[in-house]
């Protein structure tokens, strides 16, 4: 299976307990019970003591695009990234969509639900299962994501291997702090 980022996923494995494979400062997204709501949320990896002492208001700026790509065969894939910067870590944090994509559940849920969400969690893991912090913030991408659950849902269906082939080459092309400025100020 593969997660959003496009990583292997092995087949079973919970999000947090995969998150905690990675190494610090990486992020994926979920879909978690936030607000009495089942929300989409980030769930970063860093370390108890970066995130622990943080105050409440705590500032993260978000941004989310869109990056068409044309692959060998007339295959087009449209990986969508959505970004948070971290000020107190100065991280970014990139998750990527993939609307034909099988998370543990279709992924045009995903879109549909940040379409609706009024809040974006940002949840941070160490090691274990619960969180070490959760931020939530106001989801000022709401019309970007319906947007685009409008215009995906018309392209023709593209395969997990293309999406990862297409992201790759984005990710090549853009370094996180050029991705950023490409995306520009949004919220």
């Amino acid at each position: 299976m593969e997660e959003p980022n496009g990583e292997t996923w092995p087949e079973g494995l919970e999000p947090v307990a995969y998150l905690e494979q990675l190494e610090y400062g990486i992020s994926l997204w979920d879909m978690v019970q936030a607000n009495g709501e089942q929300e989409v949320a980030v769930l970063a990896h860093e370390t108890t003591d970066d995130v622990l002492g943080l105050p409440e208001d705590t500032i993260t700026e978000w941004r989310a695009g869109s990056f068409r790509q044309a692959l060998p065969g007339e295959v087009r894939v449209v990986p969508v990234v959505l970004m948070a910067y971290f000020y107190p870590l100065k991280t970014y944090y990139a998750p990527w969509l993939n609307f034909y994509g099988n998370h543990y559940w279709p992924e045009k849920k995903a879109f549909e639900t940040l379409a609706k969400q009024k809040y974006l969690p940002l949840i941070f893991y160490d090691s274990g299962p619960l969180p070490v912090r959760e931020f939530f913030y106001p989801n000022n991408l709401r019309g970007f994501f319906s947007s685009q659950s409008q215009l995906l849902k018309f392209l023709p269906e593209w395969t997990v291997s293309d999406f990862n082939q297409a992201k790759e080459q984005i990710e090549d092309q853009y370094s996180p702090y050029r991705m950023w400025h490409v995306l520009g100020k949004q919220t």
